[in-house]
């Protein structure tokens, strides 16, 4: 939908009114902040947002159905990357990686659909936020040590075996 407080060119206003209305369907969703903060109609945080804040942009979305909210790719500090996961009548986590390199197209996808697909096969929403997120930081590492132009996006595939063997 869009990154760092605005929405893509191509986003329109039409398309999120329909993506706030699937969220009442969702059981987990994987926004990033600037989404969060669009589905809720929430101003976006500059300076980036509190523990507090996110609890609470969190259970605002979680009213409107999704059990379980993970927001991606929070920019916590100039060293390191924050998933903040919110399951509904729980306590929050957190799974924190290394910031290596810049930004690429393609993260966020990755990261959901590995967060569905282990979820799906059982594992805890920890655990499959846990795998996508050193997954991800993987490909990015191999991307910026290849020197990897960023707007070819994310290097996945080489590694996607890494996926099927268990941590």
């Amino acid at each position: 939908m869009g990154d760092y407080g605005k929405l893509y060119r191509t986003y329109t206003k039409e398309m999120c009114e329909k993506m706030k209305e699937l969220v009442h369907y969702a059981d987990i969703i994987t926004p990033n902040l600037t989404e969060l903060c669009t589905l809720i109609d929430a101003p976006y945080p500059e300076n980036g947002a509190s523990i507090e804040e996110l609890k609470e942009m969190c259970g605002k979305l979680a009213k409107r159905g999704p059990k379980h909210i993970v927001v991606t790719g929070i920019h916590f500090n100039q060293t390191q990357i924050a998933n903040f996961i919110y399951n509904k009548g729980e306590d929050f986590q957190i799974v924190m990686v290394d910031r290596i390199g810049g930004d690429r197209s393609g993260t966020g996808d990755v990261i959901a659909a590995i967060i569905a697909g282990m979820y799906l096969n059982g594992h805890s929403l920890y655990e499959s936020v846990k795998k996508a997120a050193d997954y991800v930081s993987k490909c990015i590492r191999y991307c910026e040590e290849n020197e990897v132009p960023s707007y070819w996006g994310l290097c996945f595939e080489m590694f996607m075996k890494d996926l099927t063997e268990e941590a």
